[in-house]
């Protein structure tokens, strides 16, 4: 996972970068661990833009990303200002 914007303020994007075809899986939390939005993004081998649609009504506050792909977690604290 490359360019994340952080902080965020209305829209949320980023770049994966994938070896080869699957399905990523993607989610963002609340600081409290509450599930808020959850996506499964087919992706191709090479860079991949990543949008996470929805992002306009959250908070001021700190989410966290989670990025899953062929059993892999990634995690990512983010601020939305």
């Amino acid at each position: 996972v490359q360019n994340v914007v952080n902080p965020f303020t209305k829209t949320f994007s980023f770049d994966a970068i994938i070896g080869e075809a699957g399905t990523l899986e993607v989610s963002l939390l609340h600081a409290s661990g509450q599930q808020l939005r959850r996506k499964s993004i087919p992706v191709r081998e090479g860079i991949n833009n990543i949008n996470l649609d929805g992002t306009n009504d959250l908070t001021s506050g700190i989410y966290i990303l989670q990025v899953q792909y062929k059993g892999k977690l990634l995690t990512r604290k983010l601020i939305r200002r």
